[in-house]
């Protein structure tokens, strides 16, 4: 009903004549329907239509500043969350994670940057010795033992780009992706920019669970 008297509305100010008034309107109903579609709560729903056994993943960028870590912690318990990767974890991120041993008793970190580290936590055992934290590189990798054998998670976390080292960060990363064994999840905070690509992550045998 409010988007046919809006219709409406324009129908009326665009037949008068006033055009700007008529963009104005306008502008102000392509706002207002573009924030009520973000408002709108979203939970994903699984769809598995072949059968194979699904793996709940979960990658998410904590933020350095954020001091609400209970929250996450429900939504991995919520959801059953089997495996995650984060970015920008802190020291006192961390010790939150700890506390989650019992249900997440593997756990992998890595030192990144002034904003926090990289971790991986999981509910499947890491195959030992297999892994590689890439110090100060934003890069951390495990090989998780499932039923049907070994996986492949990497946590990344990539700079901004220019004037930031985004592009030469990638450039010494490939030949750390070269030795890392498939099939692979690669998920992380990207920062993604168009300017730059790299065929560092092999498309035929990963996964990209990546944030921006």
């Amino acid at each position: 009903l409010l988007f046919i008297w809006c219709l409406l509305v324009l129908i009326e100010v665009f037949l008068q004549g006033n055009i700007i008034r008529y963009v104005l309107i306008l502008a102000l109903i392509v706002v207002g329907s573009y924030t009520t579609i973000l408002l709108q709560p979203y939970k994903g729903e699984l769809q598995n239509t072949t059968g194979a056994k699904v793996i709940k993943f979960m990658q998410f960028n904590l933020n350095f500043r954020n001091r609400h870590l209970q929250s996450v912690k429900a939504y991995l318990e919520e959801q059953d969350i089997e495996i995650a990767t984060f970015q920008e974890v802190t020291a006192k991120h961390r010790q939150s994670l700890e506390t989650m041993r019992d249900k997440y008793p593997f756990q992998r970190h890595c030192k990144f940057a002034g904003v926090g580290d990289i971790a991986i936590i999981s509910k499947y055992p890491f195959a030992e010795p297999h892994g590689e934290c890439v110090k100060e590189e934003g890069l951390v990798w495990t090989r998780v033992q499932l039923d049907e054998g070994e996986l492949s998670v990497v946590s990344l976390h990539l700079h901004w780009p220019y004037p930031y080292k985004h592009h030469s960060q990638i450039s010494r990363l490939e030949k750390v992706f070269a030795t890392i064994p498939s099939p692979k999840i690669i998920a992380g905070d990207f920062n993604a920019c168009l300017l730059y690509t790299s065929d560092a992550a092999d498309e035929e045998d990963s996964v990209d669970l990546g944030g921006r």
